[in-house]
């Protein structure tokens, strides 16, 4: 097929809307989820109805009543959470995409001596056509020998994680009790975990401990995180601190009060923004760009015409993700169409490929 009319094939895909689509992820301490009715439980509702996260990585969940309840509050969303400390605090995770069936994992991080009272919670997410896996941790506020621990034990998962899937989707979120350049959060950064510092909007500050400013330490400290790992910060676009005290008069938007955060919990909510590009390193990924794309479709195209060798394309072996049911082990213009009709969103970018060599 003559280059030309390859370049008319890909004129002739009906625009669709893009193969990215958004995603939220909010980390926060809560402080207990509050008494049904309560003006904490009222302020909480309010801050999570107009952020409107995609997925909610919660700590503290003081009282399983209340947890229950607020959950039961929130239907849309598929929820777990962990078992309690001492003191009835919880991780929770709250998703609107599907939970994995079996993923949620508690794992203790005690040891060298140090007694951990929480575990770290971990699920898996169902993303459209991939996998988003969460750890949720909420370290010891008290004594910095178990923060290590704490710190260590993570890191030894983040590490194992990244090695089984250096392109895997992860996000470390939660709080931490440590800031930026304190060796807890430093070690779980030297595993591949990525700082972002989401700021206030209003007066670009990070801080998110303590929300309430009649208290002598306000916004005293950054301490709450959430750290992604690079395949996924790569689809970072933006994030915020929510601090409902710092909106000028007539600015706070719609469904907030002024004292929402102050009244909800001790810490301000922190958020993550991501557009998320179809498909990852896999299969129809042919440059190992991390998305599928017209760019993969155009490649293969030049490769099923002599324009390049299989030795140009980084990913050669994605390549054979045609016929959908049963792969015919070549690399083809098929394959290229099904790339193409991929990124303006008429077929799944989920796929799956033969396997194919470079010879």
């Amino acid at each position: 097929m003559p280059a030309a009319a390859l370049l008319a094939l890909f004129l002739l895909l009906p625009a669709g809307e893009s193969a990215a689509w958004p995603l939220s992820l909010l980390s926060y301490n809560i402080n207990g989820a509050g008494a049904p009715g309560s003006g904490g439980r009222v302020a909480l509702q309010r801050i999570i109805d107009y952020l409107a996260p995609d997925v909610v990585l919660l700590q503290e969940g003081k009282g399983l009543a209340n947890l229950d309840d607020f959950l039961a509050d929130n239907p849309a969303y598929d929820s777990l959470y962990s078992s309690a400390d001492g003191a009835g605090n919880r991780r929770a995770v709250m998703s609107l995409y599907p939970l994995v069936a079996g993923s949620a994992v508690e794992h203790v991080l005690s040891g060298n001596g140090q007694v951990s009272k929480r575990t770290l919670l971990e699920a898996t997410i169902d993303l459209p056509g991939q996998d988003l896996l969460v750890w949720v941790a909420h370290w010891d506020a008290s004594v910095n020998a178990i923060r290590q621990q704490e710190s260590f034990a993570s890191a030894a998962l983040v590490a194992a994680s990244m090695a089984a899937d250096p392109l895997a989707l992860l996000v470390y979120a939660g709080d931490l009790n440590e800031e930026d350049d304190d060796a807890e959060v430093t070690s779980l950064l030297n595993e591949g975990l990525l700082l972002f510092s989401p700021l206030d909007v209003n007066n670009s500050r990070p801080e998110t401990l303590n929300a309430d400013p009649a208290r002598g330490t306000y916004l005293s400290r950054r301490v709450d995180y959430l750290l992604p790992s690079p395949a996924l910060a790569a689809f970072v676009v933006g994030g915020e601190v929510l601090n409902t005290l710092t909106f000028a008069a007539g600015s706070l938007p719609p469904g907030l009060l002024a004292n929402d955060t102050v009244d909800a919990s001790d810490h301000l909510p922190v958020l993550l923004y991501l557009e998320i590009a179809a498909g990852g390193d896999g299969c129809g990924d042919v440059n190992s760009d991390g998305t599928i794309n017209v760019i993969d479709a155009m490649l293969v195209a030049q490769f099923t015409v002599g324009l390049r060798t299989c030795t140009t394309l980084s990913s050669f072996g994605n390549c054979d993700v045609s016929p959908p049911a049963a792969p015919d082990g070549t690399c083809s213009i098929a394959d290229a169409l099904r790339m193409a009709q991929c990124s303006v969103g008429l077929v799944s970018c989920d796929m799956d490929c033969g396997a194919l060599a470079c010879n």
